[in-house]
């Protein structure tokens, strides 16, 4: 399935007139077809930078930038943002300088996968140029600002440059109420002061989701019920969805005049360039806005019952503790807040926790230890708290009762022997596990080929396990082990990453052993090395979804046609209608639909395209309701009986190519006649202007 899916691309790329390529998530170029190739050749011709297979193509449009191409700061921050997430598409009209001389792109960029594992990047030429490529340096947009002040800062950019009344930059607070705080409202004069609002009866409602909302004239009658579009005498709107790295809408961006907007393109472009930039600053600015809050939530964490915490200076001067602890202690929370934690130790006690607490701050390690208090047995972590600069300034010691884990850790013990023999003779790694806080008891000598450890280390740090799963799917491996306490298993996949840094995917499969009371003494589980079967999952996938987004991002119409000539399939264009409509040729021949003459020319293409294998180009007129209509059609193999044509709409594209045809034969006759006759008048005259004497 791989291997058709590889050979479907490679066909398709080929087939295609328009520059595409692939990105990996780093902007890497992977893969591109000829016409991207032909057109990088070129540019290496006039001196600029290649783009080609393992080439980075950030790289490629920095340098770009450097040699004087105007636009390219947009480009760069269109594909970053596609590539991190951000934003679900881009599209960008720009100028370049070809071999043939100045020309006019639309760059497309579509991602690959949510989240996406890179992006389709492609390059159409087209015939109606902009100015809006020009027109915007986001970068060089107030570079020393950060936070609300460059939101805000931005947002008056944006209203100079287009040159509207008004323009604002908000964020979401309630995304389902419909909530938006306002963060900077230019108003041609200043910045109104921040306020909330509901969305509701505004255009701000669409933009919610996820769609730039445009309104060139008469926004009023579109919205009768939104008060001030009536009081500040509104008559144009524009705004774009400002998304965040997981693809949520996180604001908007957008501006307001008191006149109809003339240039759509180009405030478009604009609209959309900065609200990259905005959407990156305003992503960062929330997730400040959070760590703070964690900060402050950090206090309630201490009063979790499960275990004692402690906050204390380096010195031992406690500043804050739960009541866990100052139960242990023998004082209340109120007592012994201010107070030095040395002293409330017993003597034995106190002087061990000195000597942990002054490693601690040398080392700044966390430091772990276990002792032994009225016949109970104790767990205490101490972990440095570091400022800014890096240096101690608060110590955390947490304390656990784990004298039931020490006594199931003897059974334990007692019972190994039965199944040691067992678990070391099988191909997969067999483990135990303390139900309570994920500790490895035992793992079999399989471990140390699946995990890349030796067995010994891994029972000096008996959680350092978790430490080796990939960060993104810790999370949920520790969702599963704790939903095993109620469904009494555990079965996941998940990656890990060995010593030497390679990274393997994993099959955990486990069972919770329950005492006769019920309560779980452990959990017993095999551990099975997958990576072979993701890898080709995940090829086959990517494959998959490489193939869809060049579909989605192809402008042209395809059609799957047999052997036999029926239509066997059908994808739309947007802007481009087909022959008939699908319902009336899709089962049936092209020679049922089509013109005799024509119809002999698709079946010979296809014909040719499926025993030779090399594409087919096929170019024919059709006589259509708004006039006669021009087609190229590329007919190229898809499956054994099977061929796939992508057809174009070339009509504007034939114009264009005789109307220039046409303006150089005109001027080279008139060059002509006007060499012939400055040799037959005595006066030196041009041949406009003897024509205009005459």
């Amino acid at each position: 399935g791989l291997s058709a899916a590889d050979d479907l691309t490679n066909a398709v790329l080929a087939a295609l007139s328009d520059q595409v390529a692939f990105v990996d998530r780093d902007g890497n170029i992977t893969a591109v077809n000829e016409a991207w190739k032909v057109f990088d050749c070129g540019c290496g011709d006039l001196g600029l930078q290649r783009s080609g297979v393992g080439s980075n193509y950030l790289e490629v449009c920095r340098a770009a930038e450097q040699a004087g191409a105007g636009g390219v700061e947009g480009a760069i921050l269109g594909l970053q943002a596609v590539l991190e997430g951000s934003r679900p598409h881009f599209s960008l009209t720009y100028a370049c300088q070809s071999p043939s001389g100045r020309q006019w792109f639309r760059m497309t960029v579509s991602p690959i996968g949510s989240p996406p594992d890179g992006a389709v990047i492609s390059h159409s030429n087209v015939a109606e140029p902009t100015l809006a490529g020009e027109a915007l340096d986001v970068a060089a947009i107030a570079p020393a600002e950060t936070g609300e002040p460059l939101l805000r800062v931005l947002t008056e950019h944006l209203a100079k440059t287009i040159g509207a009344r008004f323009a604002f930059l908000s964020e979401v607070v309630d995304q389902r109420a419909g909530i938006l705080r306002l963060i900077g409202l230019w108003t041609g004069e200043g910045f109104e002061e921040s306020f909330e609002y509901d969305v509701d009866g505004t255009p701000c409602r669409d933009v919610l989701r996820g769609a730039l909302c445009l309104y060139p004239a008469d926004v009023q009658g579109s919205f009768p019920d939104d008060g001030w579009l009536k009081e500040i005498a509104a008559e144009c709107y524009l705004a774009v969805p400002l998304f965040g790295s997981a693809g949520d809408v996180i604001g908007h961006l957008g501006v307001i005049h008191d006149k109809s907007l003339d240039d759509v393109s180009f405030a478009e472009h604009v609209v959309r360039a900065v609200g990259a930039r905005a959407s990156v600053e305003l992503e960062r600015v929330r997730l400040v806005r959070t760590l703070e809050k964690s900060e402050r939530t950090a206090r309630a964490l201490l009063n979790a019952p499960v275990e004692s915490a402690l906050l204390c200076e380096p010195d031992g001067t406690i500043t804050d503790l739960n009541e866990v602890a100052a139960a242990r202690l023998g004082v209340t929370v109120e007592e012994a807040v201010g107070k030095n934690a040395y002293d409330l130790f017993p003597p034995e006690v106190a002087a061990g926790r000195r000597a942990a607490a002054d490693e601690v701050m040398t080392s700044r390690k966390p430091l772990q230890m276990e002792d032994e208090r009225a016949g109970m047995q104790f767990e205490t972590s101490i972990y440095p708290v570091l400022d800014p600069r890096g240096n101690v300034e608060r110590l955390a010691v947490f304390a656990s009762n784990i004298t039931a884990r020490k006594i199931a850790d003897e059974t334990l013990r007692e019972s190994e022997g039965k199944f040691r023999l067992l678990a070391e003779n099988i191909a997969e790694a067999f483990w135990l596990l303390d139900p309570n806080d994920y500790r490895v008891l035992y793992v079999s000598p399989a471990y140390e080929e699946l995990w890349g450890h030796t067995c010994e280390s891994l029972y000096k740090d008996p959680k350092s396990w978790l430490t080796d799963v990939h960060p993104e799917d810790l999370e949920r491996v520790l969702a599963a082990l704790e939903r095993q306490a109620d469904t009494g298993e555990f079965d996941e996949e998940f990656r890990l990453i060995r010593s030497d840094g390679s990274i393997r995917w994993v099959w955990d499969r486990g069972f919770a052993v329950k005492e006769e009371s019920g309560q779980v003494q452990y959990i017993v589980g095999v551990a099975a090395d997958i990576t072979e079967r993701k890898q080709a999952e995940e090829a086959l996938r990517q494959s998959t979804q490489r193939n869809a987004t060049l579909i989605d991002a192809i402008p042209d119409m395809m059609f799957t046609i047999d052997r036999q000539g029926v239509y066997v399939d059908f994808v739309p264009a947007n802007g481009t209608e087909p022959f008939a409509p699908p319902d009336q040729f899709l089962g049936r021949t092209v020679f049922e639909v089509l013109p005799a003459s024509l119809a002999q020319d698709v079946m010979r293409g296809v014909e040719l395209a499926l025993d030779s294998g090399r594409p087919e180009r096929l170019e024919y007129e059709l006589e259509l309701d708004d006039g006669r209509r021009q087609y190229e059609a590329r007919i190229l193999k898809s499956k054994e009986d099977e061929a796939l044509a992508i057809v174009r709409d070339v009509t504007a594209q034939k114009r264009q190519e005789r109307e220039e045809e046409l303006r150089s034969v005109r001027d080279e006759l008139e060059g002509r006649v006007e060499k012939e006759m400055l040799g037959k008048n005595p006066y030196g005259l041009t041949f406009r202007e003897f024509t205009v004497l005459h």
